[in-house]
């Protein structure tokens, strides 16, 4: 019993060493630092550098518009053989009309009124997602978008409307 007793004694004495000492650690995360100057730091200066601007052809952003318009004329065609959802068919609808627009702002002012009665003819064309599946011409609808396809192909590719210079020697 004496030997409880006196080991109990130590154990709490123990504790309450730890205790009341803390542990050095934790006493350092909840002290309060002093701020140190902001004039002390090192700041680098820095040196700006200008660069060219890139200079981009009417060529060439029409022809960046016409390759997009492909691409998104591609998706559609594909989504419209895989019956893709209306909504997604009516978002590549519209990037392939964005596309146009851009077509027309980059294209010879001649081209530009061409260009916009296919605009239009794609405009129309999105009347067909708000009528109702039953009175649906899928079929036609495909054709008459393959149709707009050979057009633009034929008449408005870039090697059409900006030909390629030729260096004469």
């Amino acid at each position: 019993m004496k030997n409880r007793k006196w080991l109990a004694v130590a154990v709490g004495t123990l504790c309450a060493a730890v205790f009341l000492s803390g542990c050095q650690t934790l006493r350092q995360k909840f002290v309060r630092k002093k701020k140190s100057d902001k004039e002390d730091k090192f700041i680098p200066i820095l040196e700006p550098v200008e660069y060219e601007a890139h200079d981009v052809s009417r060529a060439e952003r029409y022809g960046h518009h016409y390759q997009t318009y492909r691409v998104w004329e591609r998706e559609l065609m594909a989504g419209l053989e895989r019956d893709m959802p209306d909504k997604r068919l009516e978002f590549f609808l519209n990037e392939l009309v964005t596309n146009i627009e851009g077509m027309i702002k980059w294209a010879p002012e001649d081209m530009g009124d061409q260009l916009q009665g296919v605009l239009t003819e794609y405009r129309s064309a999105l009347s067909y997602f708000q009528s109702s599946d039953a009175f649906r011409n899928e079929a036609g609808f495909v054709s008459k978008l393959r149709r707009y396809e050979r057009d633009m192909r034929k008449n408005f590719s870039p090697s059409k409307i900006y030909p390629p210079q030729q260096d004469s020697l």
